[in-house]
């Protein structure tokens, strides 16, 4: 998406580069919190984990984690809206993306930091790196509750809109179909595993929690790749540009002159072989026809 000026300066594009961003944000911190907390607890012996120890790098880390999940959640919102916008108003495209960027980086920077500084005034909620349930965690998850409940609102109503729009029969079946492909592809940028998981995780070690924990390894991962492929390799527009300079690789490529030399080869032959029968077809009169 960078690599087109074309594509750099369209908004919606802007927005999503912004989403995909925040995924990796979310990609990195999960990468940086199982490398350096979770295996360092699982490969130490005798000496105190970090989590024990508590270091100011570990909850720091652990709010740059929190931080990566509600950025996420406020560009999947912007993502909605800035569709809903786009469509029930499209004569009113913003003039700039300014606000968006300030809600989405920066609303999260200021509750995050209220987050921690409210953790970091409890001695007993600063300890263990701040992963310990409390009434705080609300500051994180009510806004990415909010933002979830109001992507469900603007999904609808999208929906509806495209239904209205594609067809004028409202019953024809195609029209259901285009909307429900234009649900799937907008999915992924709901955000619903994660509450999905958040809320069915069983309290007690069994079979069942560890199935349930890799399952939501899997899907939460993947968040980031099925946004990817929705935004970006399934784009349209974007394969369209990207058509051009893979068809100059290709054409700079040995294998492909030398096929082209075949063909030109062939055709050429070809061309020879009829102008030859041509000239043999009219200069036998009778033969000719027998041929």
């Amino acid at each position: 998406m960078l690599s087109f000026r074309n594509l750099r300066q369209q908004q919606r594009i802007r927005v999503h580069l912004c989403l995909l961003l925040a995924s990796l944000l979310v990609a990195v911190s999960s990468l940086m919190w199982e490398f350096f907390i979770d295996y360092s607890i699982l490969h130490l012996d005798d000496d105190p984990n970090v989590l024990q120890r508590n270091p100011v790098w570990c909850r720091l880390l652990h709010l740059f984690k929190e931080y990566s999940i509600v950025a996420l959640f406020m560009w999947m919102f912007i993502e909605f809206f800035h569709l809903h916008r786009l469509l029930m108003h499209a004569f009113t495209v913003p003039r700039s993306l300014r606000f968006y960027y300030i809600f989405g980086f920066g609303f999260p920077l200021l509750m995050i930091s209220i987050y921690g500084i409210l953790r970091q005034s409890d001695e007993q909620l600063s300890k263990r790196c701040y992963i310990s349930h409390s009434y705080l965690d609300l500051i994180c998850n009510a806004p990415t509750l909010i933002t979830l409940v109001v992507n469900l609102i603007l999904l609808f109503r999208i929906v509806n809109v495209l239904v209205r729009q594609l067809a004028p029969h409202p019953n024809e079946p195609s029209s259901f179909r285009r909307a429900l492909k234009a649900v799937v592809m907008m999915m992924p940028s709901l955000g619903i595993q994660y509450f999905m998981f958040l809320w069915t995780r069983p309290e007690s070690y069994s079979t069942l929690r560890t199935v349930h924990d890799l399952l939501e390894e899997i899907v939460c991962s993947l968040h980031g790749t099925l946004i990817a492929l929705v935004f970006c390799y399934f784009n349209k527009e974007i394969q369209t540009y990207l058509k051009a300079p893979c068809l100059r690789v290709l054409r700079r490529s040995s294998w492909f002159q030398e096929r082209s030399a075949n063909r030109s080869h062939g055709n050429t032959m070809s061309t020879q072989y009829g102008s030859e029968h041509n000239r043999i077809y009219k200069a036998g009169g009778s033969d000719g026809a027998d041929l």
